[in-house]
This record gives C-alpha cells, sequence and structure tokens, in this order.
C-alpha cells in the first residue's frame, strides 16, 4: 500500500484488537484501489473509515465494521463532490493538488501586483479603501475591485499561501522546520507492524495540537485560516463570506480588463 497513514488528533495510535484492518487492506488490495487516508474508530465514529483512489484516480469511500471486517462502501454525497472540487477540481489527488498549487501561486502574484497598482499616492491614500456611489458605473467597479481587494488582501494572500503549502506541503514543511524547529505537528513516528488481531498496545502518542514553537503556530495556521476551522460558527461565516469576495475581485477584474482593453481590441 502507498501513501498510507492514520489520522488522529489528541488520541493514541493504537494497535487494535480488531479483524478490520487486515481485511480492509486486503479487500482494497484485491480491487486495486490505494489507500490515502485510514482513521482509526474514535468515539463519535466506531467503525474504521478509509479513503482510497481506484481506476482513474476516482475517489472511494469505505467503512469497515470493527468487529466482523465487512467491508461497506459509503456512497458519495454532494459535500464530498464540493470537497473534491475545491481540493483537486475533480482531477483526482494525482493532478489536482497540484493545479491547484499553481493557481495559488498565481494568486499571490496577482495580490502583489495588486497592491501595487492600488495605491493611490500619499495625499489619496483613504480613497482607495471606500467606493463612490455618485460616479459612472465603470468608475462604481473600478472602486468595487480596489476596495474589496484592499480591505480582503491579508486573508487572500496567506489562502494564496496555504494553498501553495497544501499542494507541496513536505518540501514547505521541510524549510519551516529549518528555520522555526517544529515539535507539536510533526506526525509520531510508527514502528512497521504486520496487522495483528490477537491484541492491543498503544504505538505511541500524538498530541496534535501542542503548538509549542513558532513553527507549530505557523503550520497549525496554513490550515485553521485557510479552512476558517477555528472559533466556531461565527468564523466559518465571516470566510464563506470573504470567500465571495474572490469571485467579485475576478467580475470587477474581467469588466476593467474589457473596459480598458478588450471592447478595443474586438471592437
Amino acid at each position: 500500500m502507498e501513501d498510507a497513514w492514520v489520522s488522529i488528533a489528541n488520541l493514541p495510535v493504537i494497535d487494535q484488537d480488531l479483524a478490520a484492518v487486515p481485511n480492509a487492506f486486503i479487500a482494497l488490495n484485491q480491487e486495486r484501489h490505494t489507500c490515502v487516508l485510514f482513521i482509526t474508530p474514535y468515539p463519535d465514529v466506531s467503525a474504521f473509515q478509509i479513503s482510497s483512489v481506484g481506476a482513474q484516480n476516482r475517489q472511494l469511500g469505505f467503512i469497515a465494521d470493527p468487529v466482523s471486517g465487512t467491508i461497506l462502501a459509503q456512497p458519495r454525497t454532494w459535500v464530498e463532490w464540493m470537497h473534491d472540487l475545491y481540493a483537486y477540481l475533480l482531477l483526482g489527488s494525482g493532478h489536482g493538488e497540484q493545479v491547484n498549487g499553481v493557481g495559488a501561486e498565481i494568486l499571490l502574484l496577482l495580490c502583489g501586483t495588486g497592491l501595487f497598482l492600488w495605491w493611490p499616492g500619499i495625499t489619496n491614500w483613504s480613497r482607495g479603501f471606500r467606493i463612490s456611489l455618485r460616479s459612472h458605473w465603470r468608475r462604481i467597479n473600478f472602486d468595487t475591485h480596489h476596495a474589496i481587494g484592499i480591505w480582503t488582501l491579508m486573508i487572500v494572500t496567506w489562502w494564496s499561501i496555504s494553498g501553495v503549502y497544501l499542494a507541496w506541503y513536505q518540501p514547505l514543511e521541510a524549510a519551516i522546520n529549518a528555520v522555526f524547529p517544529v515539535r507539536g505537528m510533526l506526525s509520531p513516528p510508527l514502528p512497521q507492524l504486520t496487522p495483528n488481531t490477537s491484541r492491543a498496545r498503544v504505538l505511541t502518542v500524538w498530541h496534535y495540537g501542542d503548538y509549542v514553537t513558532e513553527g507549530d503556530w505557523i503550520l497549525c495556521s496554513m490550515f485553521t485560516l485557510h479552512f476558517g476551522t477555528v472559533w466556531g460558527l461565527p468564523i466559518k461565516i465571516l470566510w464563506s463570506l470573504l470567500g465571495v469576495s474572490l469571485a467579485v475581485l475576478s467580475i470587477t477584474g474581467l469588466i476593467m480588463y474589457w473596459n480598458r482593453y478588450l471592447r478595443y481590441q474586438l471592437g
């Protein structure tokens, strides 16, 4: 099996006294599936959860009964489809993450060039933060693009940086660790084991979320500030609204491009 790992937060990783582990991997091998995520039972979900990639990079989900080892396919939901669209552009994990990473690099470049083009000068600097609704519609579109761009600049810049990290996390994690040592966010080393259903014992404990160094905080923020998974529902709502700003910036930017260039070239 390739690229298989256990994902548990603040829980011990256990060599389970259950039949599901070997049966699950045997079934996946027979169907030529590659396991990409393997989650052991926890209080909210009392079964093994398996995500795999099948033929043509199709994402497949399974649940393994922790007692009988029976493998049950998980029907895909619209939420999972939206996740695949967001994370992989429906191209599969093999190529979608890299394409997304290139897009994040382009967005980071646009943030830098946009800030340079936004600067209205020292005497008129405050003008770039507001929208004048008394002007012509082209000016309103221009002001909207500039105002939304500067108000959301910091979070959009971080989204682009974390987007690059999510696409190529291993080399960037190594680079961050070289400058700011990482401790709590590192995955624990696991010994090489063959599935054994005769006993259960703690292999190691992963205190995921123990942020003790600057490197831990940087890696943590890559996820929490990208997806808005901290501070509860208000932040999720705010992040959703801020996400709409990217669509507004794209539309107003295209209108500006049309007004300044395309309509003359095509007219």
